[in-house]
């Protein structure tokens, strides 16, 4: 980036002695001159641009996602911790039908598969 600073430097150095009779060949080296050093300067600066971004949206996101993710998992925690208070042997929708099969709270399987936080499939039925 120093270097295309100078060249712009130098190129704009010889500008204030321009008349109206330019000749050709120093309008073309000065302004070819100034093309190469700003190349010099905003390629690397839109480089250092775009990482920066990408810094930050990666960052952004992290949080983001840790951010929306606690919420979660603590609603997760409570609303299990809610649903295990009627998991007994004396509720009743518990004693018989499907969900006898599936969430039974005398068998393991049964706790297993209220824990895992999914329903075997309905031809499933855990040995007892």
């Amino acid at each position: 980036m120093f270097a295309g600073i100078l060249m712009i430097c130098a190129s704009m150095w010889s500008m204030p002695g321009w008349t109206p009779d330019v000749d050709a060949w120093s309008l073309a080296l000065t302004t070819f001159t100034q093309g190469v050093g700003l190349g010099f300067i905003f390629i690397p600066l839109q480089v250092v641009g775009t990482a920066l971004f990408s810094l930050m949206r990666n960052v952004g996101s992290a949080l983001g996602i840790s951010i929306s993710s606690f919420p979660l998992a603590q609603t997760t925690q409570i609303m299990h911790a809610h649903i295990v208070e009627d998991l007994t042997l004396f509720n009743r929708m518990l004693q018989n039908g499907g969900a006898y099969f599936f969430w039974n709270s005398a068998t393991a399987p049964g706790r297993a598969a209220f824990n895992a936080g999914n329903a075997p499939s309905l031809n499933h039925r855990p040995h007892q």
